[in-house]
């Protein structure tokens, strides 16, 4: 009996040994990196085979807030370090990479765990894949999920590529040379860069794209209307975050006009003019629907109905018009302009009305459900109006 116990405490040792083995953390309090503000705890599965994973973690609006490499697929928890209980931010999208996997995102809260698993790259003959990623200055990594490529092969004939849902894409039995990827993006969207050369060898050659993409808005005009000949200062705000790309006066700090009261500015400008460039944030639930040949009854119906008038229809109608004629249909979407770009101006006006559009060119009708019209604009007191729009392709 005693000679059974002492087996029995024998086998269970190794076992013990092996359990605190693989209870590994990493960024938990034996680590050495405690005074960052984000850790990265994992569990380890020992028998898979050694890896580098590197694991770049980003925060909400796209900064980098760690960076960290494991050894191994398995559950990895965002932690906090143990002298610093409370996150600084409460979502994390994680990049994954690692030599002959899939780069793979995830999405985690603060505290929650991912399971960390790659898919290997496929040993396929004369072949190009990869993940096409897009990136912001202004918000985390996301995939190019059902995105449209183009191919260009050695001998300048053309193949059109479709991304799957983790923007991975896939090139085989292809002439062998240096091939040219296009990535294919929104009118209103602005790769940077938009192409990439990659070799294609007798194996198979892995290249992640990445791109940052933004949205640009374009050709906002606002349009002063004071008492009386008054100065006027204007600031834009970026409460997600964007830039001014363009501006007629120039921006440079802010807009400091003088502004007479049919809204002539500086004696020469019929408005204040720019262009932005923005994090992505486009609804489609609500909006309207307009016939490429009605479009000018549409819109003036549509900017009257929103208190526009006048030259900031004929505007409207005489920048964008034009430009909408490669689909017979569009779906007309309203836009929280606030949400984008905020407007300060001195002294405030008495009347103010913002009106952002993105409009989406289809190929057939569809039915939209309408938004909520606000009340009609008075023009008395001191009156600002802007309208501003992107054009989908």
């Amino acid at each position: 009996m005693k000679s059974d116990c002492r087996i029995a405490l024998l086998l269970a040792i190794p076992l013990m040994v092996l359990a605190a083995c693989d209870a590994r953390t990493i960024g938990g309090e034996n680590a050495n990196n405690q005074n960052q503000n984000l850790n990265l705890n994992e569990n380890e599965n020992q028998n898979a085979p050694p890896l580098e994973i590197l694991l770049t973690v980003y925060g909400a609006s796209g900064e980098v807030v760690q960076t960290r490499t494991v050894e191994a697929m398995g559950p990895v928890t965002i932690a906090p370090p143990a002298d610093e209980p409370d996150p600084p931010q409460t979502d994390y999208v994680v990049m994954a990479q690692a030599a002959d996997y899939y780069t793979r995102l995830f999405s985690c809260a603060f505290g929650h765990e991912i399971d960390l698993q790659l898919e290997g790259v496929p040993d396929l003959p004369q072949a190009i894949t990869g993940v096409v990623i897009r990136t912001s200055y202004f918000a985390p990594p996301v995939y190019h999920a059902d995105g449209l490529l183009r191919a260009l092969a050695p001998d300048t004939s053309e193949t059109t590529l479709t991304t799957d849902a983790q923007g991975r894409f896939q090139l085989t039995d292809e002439d062998l040379g240096t091939w040219r990827i296009e990535v294919q993006c929104n009118e209103w969207e602005e790769p940077l860069p938009s192409s990439f050369e990659i070799p294609n060898t007798a194996e198979t050659d892995y290249r992640d794209l990445f791109v940052v993409i933004d949205m640009s808005a374009d050709a906002p005009n606002l349009y002063l209307y004071p008492e009386q000949t008054t100065g006027v200062t204007v600031e834009l705000g970026f409460p997600v975050g964007g830039e001014v790309t363009l501006s007629d006066p120039p921006y440079e700090d802010g807009w400091d006009v003088s502004v007479a009261p049919d809204g002539t500015i500086d004696g020469e400008f019929p408005y204040l003019f720019y262009e932005a460039r923005l994090p992505h944030r486009v609804q489609r639930e609500r909006g309207w629907l307009l016939a490429t040949d009605d479009l000018e009854r549409g819109f003036t119906d549509l900017l009257g109905q929103y208190g526009y008038m006048g030259r900031e229809i004929t505007d409207f109608l005489d920048f964008w018009i034009p430009l909408m004629t490669d689909s017979p249909w569009y779906a007309i979407y309203p836009m929280a302009a606030d949400e984008l770009v905020t407007l300060h101006i001195e002294p405030a006006p008495d009347r103010l009305r913002r009106l952002w559009l993105f409009m989406e060119p289809l190929a057939a009708p569809m039915t939209i459900p309408p938004p909520q019209i606000p009340p009609p604009l008075g023009r008395d007191g001191f009156t600002a109006v802007e309208w501003g729009a992107f054009l989908g392709r």
